[in-house]
């Protein structure tokens, strides 16, 4: 939950696609309408609050396009709380329950919410979470440590956790793989973008 709601999603590391072995498919995503129905939404200042509104009203209105897009095209959404004050920037969180590959909400996020789909088998779901021009982290969620290292290995992200999302540790490279970028944060690869490399030919 923290992965796809954290700062109301808009985070470069967020977990928004989820993907799901089938059999498993009905009791995380039963798991996931509870939790989401019961985050409060509000201002930033208010204490119990745990989503806020987003950074404006340009992207306020450009994620309820995409939401509105999924529920024409007969996406299941299921949503918490609208938020206090009709008015404000706020995304109800969200969950876009299968959505299609096409939604435009699939290809660009930073929005309150995921979207879990079901993977026929454990060793469908590397596919389509690398179906994606970026490629910053991911996340596998597993009680079977040989599968979860299979999976590390197959992910196109420059960080992959197991049991967990977004834990940042300053001594490993941080950055992604496509158009997530080349460079790294943290780390000894942190320095190469502080150093000028310098090729020099003598011919004697």
């Amino acid at each position: 939950m923290t992965g796809s709601f954290l700062n109301q999603g808009q985070v470069c590391a967020a977990s928004s696609r989820i993907y799901i072995e089938a059999p498993l498919f009905d009791t995380p995503v039963s798991g996931f309408e509870q939790a989401v129905k019961s985050l409060q939404v509000g201002p930033g200042m208010q204490e119990t609050a745990q989503i806020n509104p987003v950074v404006s009203r340009a992207h306020c209105d450009k994620v309820a396009a995409y939401l509105e897009e999924a529920r024409q095209q007969k996406a299941e959404l299921i949503s918490g709380s609208a938020g206090p004050d009709a008015g404000g920037y706020y995304i109800p969180p969200t969950l876009v329950v299968n959505p299609d590959a096409g939604l435009r909400l699939s290809r660009e996020g930073f929005w309150p919410g995921g979207e879990p789909g079901a993977s026929g088998r454990w060793r469908g779901g590397a596919a389509p979470a690398n179906d994606s021009d970026f490629g910053l982290t991911a996340s596998v969620w597993t009680r079977d440590l040989t599968r979860a290292l299979n999976y590390t290995d197959r992910l196109q992200a420059g960080t992959v956790w197991v049991n967990s999302h977004t834990l940042i540790d300053a001594n490993l490279p941080f950055g992604g793989m496509k158009q997530s970028g080349t460079g790294r944060d943290f780390g000894p690869d942190w320095l190469d973008g502080w150093c000028e490399t310098k090729s020099v030919c003598v011919r004697y």
